[in-house]
């Protein structure tokens, strides 16, 4: 829902063109609406992964993680995004939250990134942060998981007593498989989002 000055002339001649557009959030649609689009045009949705299930497989290959029953699920991006916060702090806030949810809740933590490489031998992005936040983390109730298609991450979502985020799709996981979810919002555009 943020754009810059200069891409106005493009946005508004997708807008005259295009036949139907679709908005995730309300703010995107009044955005449009602003723009000049026509209002029998615009309809606002929701997100595309708000339509993925997991089917066997994906919860088989969760069964094979042998992971335990009573977890909280995680998903966080590498850093915090913005220059408020060092990526320390950043990473022990989180580390932090992580070990007093796991004392209230009796629960380990599974940490899942949303970014990063499916090449085993590669580790990047979110599996960095991932591993710096089990790294900074009090006790061994906390495991990092690989990359996995977004329908495991849902069954994986699913067994979970709670999930908590700063990334976007996982908060739209939470919901979706009926799970408790905190969305942390890092920056603007990740709070219009998540809302």
């Amino acid at each position: 829902p943020v754009f810059r000055e200069i891409k106005l002339p493009l946005i508004q001649e997708i807008l005259e063109y295009a036949s139907c557009l679709g908005a995730r959030e309300r703010k995107s649609k009044q955005i449009m609406l602003d723009l000049g689009a026509s209002p029998d045009r615009v309809t606002h949705g929701m997100d595309d992964a708000a339509l993925l299930s997991p089917n066997a497989d994906d919860h088989e290959r969760i069964d094979r993680l042998l992971l335990p029953s009573n977890f909280i699920i995680g998903s966080f991006a590498a850093h915090a995004g913005n220059p408020s916060m060092t990526t320390n702090q950043y990473t022990g806030e989180i580390a932090k939250t992580l070990d007093r949810l796991k004392q209230e809740f009796d629960a380990d933590v599974v940490l899942v990134p949303h970014a990063g490489s499916m090449d085993r031998t590669v580790r990047k992005d979110d599996q960095i942060g991932n591993d710096r936040i089990l790294a900074a983390m009090t006790d061994g109730r906390a495991i990092g998981i690989e990359m996995m298609s977004a329908r495991e991450v849902i069954a994986l979502t699913s067994r979970s007593i709670l999930s908590l985020s700063t990334r976007y799709h996982p908060t739209v996981f939470g919901p979706l498989a009926g799970v408790p979810s905190i969305a942390l919002a890092l920056n603007y555009y990740s709070s219009v989002r998540m809302r």
